[in-house]
Formats: structure tokens, sequence, C-alpha cells
């Protein structure tokens, strides 16, 4: 139960900084959700099964997609947003 707060706490975290960096506020839509819950439950997984670590590295991939839709950027600058989130 305290891994998925620590989950949900760290992910949030994460979709503020990233709308922080974009210069946007934290809009709670339907892309927004779906993407958050996919995330939290590949890490949670993740950590129930004890994966390799290198099935974390999806979330980043997801979180980029997410940056390139939501924000309609290019590739190049929606890895440099992710990046410094």
């Amino acid at each position: 139960m305290l891994m998925l707060i620590y989950l949900m706490t760290e992910l949030l975290a994460l979709f503020i900084c990233v709308h922080a960096v974009h210069g946007k506020r934290l809009k709670i839509d339907i892309p927004t959700v779906v993407t958050y819950v996919s995330m939290i439950a590949i890490m949670f997984l993740s950590n129930t099964f004890e994966w390799h670590n290198a099935v974390v590295i999806i979330t980043y991939v997801l979180l980029y997609l997410f940056c390139v839709f939501r924000f309609k950027q290019r590739p190049a600058s929606a890895f440099v947003g992710v990046v410094l989130a």
C-alpha cells in the first residue's frame, strides 16, 4: 500500500514538473489521467513482480509521447522537457 502511495506521489510530482517546464498548469483530462494511470500500473507491476528495471523506462517513453502530443512539440524539444523534469 505504501509503495502505491509512493508511486502516485512521485508520478504526480513528475507531471507537475513537466507542465511547469512547459509553462502550463496541470490540467486534469482524459489523456492526462490515462497516461498517469498507465505509468502507475507499469511501475507498480514492475515493483511487484520484480521485473528488470529497464521496464520502468517504458514510463518515461510514455511521458515523452505525452509531451509530444499534449504540448505539440518537436521530438527534440519534448525530450529536453522530459529530461529537465
